[in-house]
């Protein structure tokens, strides 16, 4: 399920200077140590960024929904905010949640 503890927001207009700087603590996981993916669902969840392989490419991720992550994550790609960022879905039925999530305003 989706996270629904996430707060919504609009990225447009809301690029802040505080993410010109990142710290960035890179560690490496092996694929083989059983703790690794609870770890970067944890990283993930307080707004921290993860790579991930693709069948071509490494990808760099955040929660959809988390602000500052996403932030984080259009700050560490260099990608200008009037630019969109692809969200992955894990299965079919997750594309109406995120779509319910996005037409709603944002919170607070």
């Amino acid at each position: 399920m989706w996270p629904t503890t996430a707060r919504r927001w609009r990225w447009r207009n809301t690029f802040s200077a505080d993410f010109l700087n990142p710290v960035v603590n890179t560690e490496v996981l092996s694929i083989s140590n059983p703790n690794a993916l609870r770890y970067a669902v944890d990283v993930l969840r307080y707004g921290g960024l993860v790579a991930f392989p693709t069948d071509t490419v490494y990808g760099v991720g955040a929660l959809a929904f988390h602000r500052e992550a996403v932030l984080r994550l259009y700050t560490v790609k260099g990608r200008p905010t009037d630019k969109a960022i692809a969200v992955l879905v894990g299965r079919p039925s997750d594309l109406s949640v995120v779509a319910a999530e996005m037409s709603r305003p944002p919170s607070g």
